[in-house]
């Protein structure tokens, strides 16, 4: 997956909205304009390891989700869960997001 292009089929947005909640006090999240930066996303917030069969099978589902179809995907676990929203960011106005 490249790093300059964001995985999801027929996104309108230029960045994912990824929103992690459950076993922490406080729900994380994170603003991924690059694929790499949802996988280290899910590596840092779920999974543990950018490498591992959860995170390369979490990647795949988010890549073939239609994303006109309501805008998001979500991925519930026993304890919390992993939302990814189709987002517009103003890049310009947040100089510190790549």
């Amino acid at each position: 997956m490249s790093d300059s292009v964001l995985i999801g089929l027929n996104r309108k947005g230029n960045a994912l909205l990824c929103y992690f909640w459950g076993e922490t006090d406080c729900p994380e999240v994170v603003i991924a304009t690059a694929t790499e930066h949802v996988k280290r996303a899910i590596a840092e917030n779920w999974t543990g390891d950018e490498d591992s069969e959860e995170t390369i099978k979490a990647m795949f589902e988010i890549a073939s989700n239609d994303f006109s179809l309501g805008g998001r995907f979500k991925f519930e676990f026993e304890i919390g869960g992993a939302e990814f929203t189709d987002v517009c960011v103003n890049l310009a106005a947040h100089e510190g997001i790549q």
